[in-house]
């Protein structure tokens, strides 16, 4: 018996040794959350020491969830992809309903910044599944509730739900949750039908921000939010514009840096001045050239995932098929990107339905080398800048719209158009307008239910095609669905 107590000692001080580091690691990651929006540097260098350490799985799932946020405000979606698999990888050590609630949350809100909606659904209704199963639904149901809820409010008035109510106060006990109730609080305002509203909410918003000292990257997005408000009641954005750049200099964000950037450009283009324009839409073009690069390199990791997860009946047969059938044309649609991420600026903005399959990031660089020989930058400039006014006054619901007629209206001629769209849209022509129409007539269905009730042939002509079956072929290759499956769907959710 004495000799199993130097044992029982040894095996004590292991159990209070391990149950020290469990908490100091779980300590670290506080910090590292609370750092992200502050110090996205210290963020990543505290979280990666727990990813990398002999931490317990819950702390490492946790590490790999922080640093797919630091890999997204850096603009890294690969990093974001990369840390999330390995995240869910760690999760099914733990295989409980929290975790793998978590993961599909986390999953479902970057699947929609990429503008995969059909894993986005995916990945929602398996939250929906694991709700009632939650041993810990203040956190885990807001968040949720909350990225539900403003899926649901673009078919409805307004929120079911107030985000800012009870568990806002709950969640203020608990730092390493804060940016969940502030991403909900910017929501809420962005939901306002009316841009007075709108205007008005931010403004309280962002003096309740200088009264409880609320993150800096915050604020640049309520000054952002501020700004829009204030463009759509023809009130000039621009100072507030200019607070939320100087912000984002001291404080990582890119994905907002490039909005704010672009919004800056398209003001000065407004007011004629250009040389502020074109500095601006310089740095745009710079940020959303990278971003939009990682982006289809993601994309790649992620269509590599789901074959494995097919391969390994881990995913239902006609999910893939649907999935994977999206995924082929999201990537090459950049403007679907852009759109969705304007709608939703946190951890935004969504849209589109394709990826890119392979080829299309040698294709991209062969397109970048041979623009970069062949059209003076300048140049490209002022036809990007051209090809923005065409996109903004919706000339693109022309029928008669050729490469020719554009190339003249643009000033320019049809070698250097087609490489500007291939190189910035990743599309030919022909894929690029009918983008951008289809986008248009989605949008209009969305917004305005009167559409649901057209008949196709009518959507067609509306958005520009000259038939219905060659709307129909377009609709279906960039949406996934047919025009009448589309409609359907959107019907159903507005009845549910």
């Amino acid at each position: 018996m004495k000799k199993l107590v130097p044992l029982f000692f040894v095996f004590f001080i292991f159990l209070t040794y391990s149950q020290s580091l469990e908490n100091s690691n779980s300590s670290i990651l506080d910090k590292a959350n609370n750092y992200i929006f502050k110090d996205v540097k210290n963020a990543k260098k505290l979280a990666g020491f727990v990813a990398a350490s002999n931490a317990s799985a819950t702390d490492k799932m946790r590490a790999f969830l922080i640093l797919s946020d630091v890999a997204y405000l850096n603009g890294d979606y690969v990093g974001v992809i990369n840390n999330l698999y390995k995240a869910e990888g760690t999760a099914r050590l733990i295989n409980n309903s929290n975790t793998k609630f978590l993961m599909s949350l986390y999953f479902a809100k970057y699947f929609r910044i990429f503008g995969l909606h059909y894993l986005y659904k995916i990945k929602i209704d398996e939250c929906n599944k694991l709700l009632p199963k939650l041993s810990s639904k203040e956190f885990l149901g807001y968040d949720f509730q909350s990225l539900y809820d403003f899926e649901n409010t673009f078919t409805s008035n307004f929120p079911k739900t107030n985000f800012s109510s009870k568990y806002s106060i709950d969640l203020r006990k608990h730092d390493k949750w804060i940016s969940s109730v502030e991403d909900c609080k910017l929501r809420v305002g962005e939901l306002y039908g009316d841009a007075g509203k709108s205007k008005d909410y931010f403004s309280k918003y962002l003096k309740y921000n200088q009264r409880y000292k609320i993150s800096n990257v915050y604020t640049a997005k309520a000054y952002f939010l501020l700004a829009q408000s204030e463009n759509k009641m023809h009130l000039n954005p621009l100072p507030n514009l200019l607070r939320a750049d100087s912000l984002l200099n001291h404080y990582v964000d890119n994905n907002l840096k490039t909005e704010v950037k672009y919004a800056i450009a398209m003001h000065y283009l407004q007011n004629n001045k250009l040389p502020q324009y074109q500095y601006n839409i310089g740095d745009y073009n710079k940020l959303n050239k990278d971003l939009y690069s990682n982006l289809g390199k993601a994309k790649s990791i992620i269509i590599k995932h789901l074959q494995i997860e097919a391969s390994d009946n881990s995913f239902d047969t006609f999910k893939i098929q649907i999935s994977v059938a999206s995924l082929i044309f999201l990537t090459i649609s950049f403007l679907g990107f852009i759109i969705t991420r304007k709608k939703y600026i946190d951890f935004l903005k969504y849209g589109n339905k394709s990826i890119l399959t392979g080829s299309i990031s040698k294709a991209s660089n062969n397109n970048e080398n041979h623009n970069k020989n062949s059209i003076p930058e300048k140049t490209e400039e002022i036809i990007l800048s051209k090809l923005l006014k065409f996109e903004t006054n919706k000339k693109f619901l022309q029928p008669s719209i050729s490469l020719i007629s554009l190339s003249k209206e643009l000033e320019t001629n049809t070698r250097y158009l087609s490489e500007i769209i291939n190189h910035h849209k990743n599309l030919n022509f022909n894929q690029y307008i009918n983008e951008l129409r289809i986008n248009y007539i989605v949008e209009k269905m969305k917004t305005e239910p009167i559409y649901l009730n057209y008949k196709i042939l009518y959507l067609a002509q509306e958005c520009g095609f000259s038939s219905q079956s060659t709307f129909s072929i377009a609709f279906k290759s960039i949406m996934g669905v047919s025009p009448i499956s589309y409609i359907k769907s959107i019907r159903d959710e507005k009845k549910a």
